[in-house]
C-alpha cells in the first residue's frame, strides 16, 4: 500500500507518517523542502506535484496555516492567508489528488477542534474546519470508482501545548492522533468526520 502525507515533517504529519508505516504503508512526504515539493497555497505547486507522483491508496494532508488573533487584530491580510493556506490549500489537495487515488482510495483533510469547540480568538479557525466539514460532505457526493474523502477534527495535541507553556495533561500526543487517522482510513467510509477516541463533541 502507498499513501501521500502532505506536511508530514508537522507535529500532526510525523505521527500520520509513522502510524502508517507500521501498518504497512511505503509514505512519501509531501512538504515545500521534499524531492518532490508541494505548496499548498499554490495552485500551480499543488498541480505540478500531482502530475509527477503514481496512484496511491490513500492521500492525507496535515498542511495548511491560519491566523489565532482576536477579531479585532483579524484583518484583511490575515483573513486571506488564512483562506488560502488551511482552507484553499486543502480543497486544491483534494481536487487535483483525486486522480491519483486507485480504486476504494481515500482521502483525508485536516481540520481541528475549534470546528466544535471554539476559543476565544478562534473565529476563522472555526469558520475554515466548518468548511473544510461541508467541502467534505459534498465533495464525497461526486466520487467514483469506491473513492472516499473525510475530514478529521484533532484536538489540541500535548506537544503544541508544551511548546506554549500550557499543561499538557488533557490533551492527546501526535501518535494517538494519528491512530484516528489510520483508522479512518480502515473503515470504509466517505463523508465521515473523524474524532480521536475520547475527544468527541459533546
Amino acid at each position: 500500500m502507498k499513501a501521500i502525507v502532505i506536511g508530514a515533517t508537522g507535529t500532526i504529519g510525523k505521527g500520520i507518517a509513522s502510524e502508517l508505516e507500521s501498518k504497512g504503508y511505503k509514505v512519501f512526504s509531501g512538504t515545500r523542502k521534499s524531492i518532490e515539493s508541494i505548496d499548498i497555497e499554490s495552485d500551480t505547486s499543488v498541480h505540478n506535484f500531482f502530475e509527477q507522483m503514481d496512484r496511491v491508496d490513500a492521500i492525507i494532508c496535515a498542511a495548511g496555516s491560519a491566523s489565532f488573533v482576536p477579531l479585532n487584530e483579524l484583518d484583511e491580510e490575515k483573513i486571506q492567508f488564512s483562506l488560502n493556506s488551511k482552507l484553499a490549500g486543502q480543497l486544491r489537495v483534494a481536487k487535483y489528488g483525486i486522480k491519483n487515488l486507485k480504486e476504494n482510495g481515500a482521502i483525508i483533510l485536516t481540520g481541528g477542534m475549534f470546528a466544535y469547540e471554539p476559543w476565544p480568538s478562534s473565529s476563522i479557525l472555526s469558520t475554515i474546519n466548518k468548511g473544510l466539514e461541508g467541502f467534505v460532505k459534498a465533495v464525497t457526493l461526486e466520487m467514483e470508482e469506491g473513492k472516499r474523502i473525510m475530514i478529521a477534527h484533532p484536538p489540541f495535541l500535548s506537544e503544541t501545548a508544551e511548546m506554549k507553556g500550557m499543561p499538557t495533561d488533557p490533551w492527546p500526543n501526535s501518535s494517538e492522533v494519528a491512530k484516528s487517522y489510520s483508522k479512518a482510513l480502515e473503515s470504509g467510509k466517505s463523508g465521515d468526520i473523524i474524532y480521536v477516541d475520547g475527544y468527541e463533541p459533546k
